[in-house]
């Protein structure tokens, strides 16, 4: 099953991600990067398959942590923390 949307997080994105974006009602998929960010190939990729490229922070994050951030942003928006 394909999800309803995808988010990739990157350091050179303009718009920020903001948790009202979301809804329970929705399946979500969520990329990160290495600390460098994305190629430009891959960016290109994701955007011409529908990603939508946002930026966790000002703050660049270690690739392992990103996902734990994001998790936790996720979960706190829903109330299931």
């Amino acid at each position: 099953m394909l999800p309803d949307s995808v988010y990739a997080f990157d350091i050179e994105a303009i718009k920020a991600f903001e948790t009202t974006e979301l809804t329970d009602q929705v399946s979500i998929c969520f990329v990160t990067g290495p600390e460098s960010g994305f190629s430009e190939e891959e960016k290109s990729f994701l955007s011409n398959n529908g990603a939508k490229i946002r930026l966790i922070g000002k703050n660049v994050l270690r690739a392992e942590t990103a996902p734990l951030v994001i998790s936790t942003l996720i979960q706190n928006h829903f109330g299931r923390i």
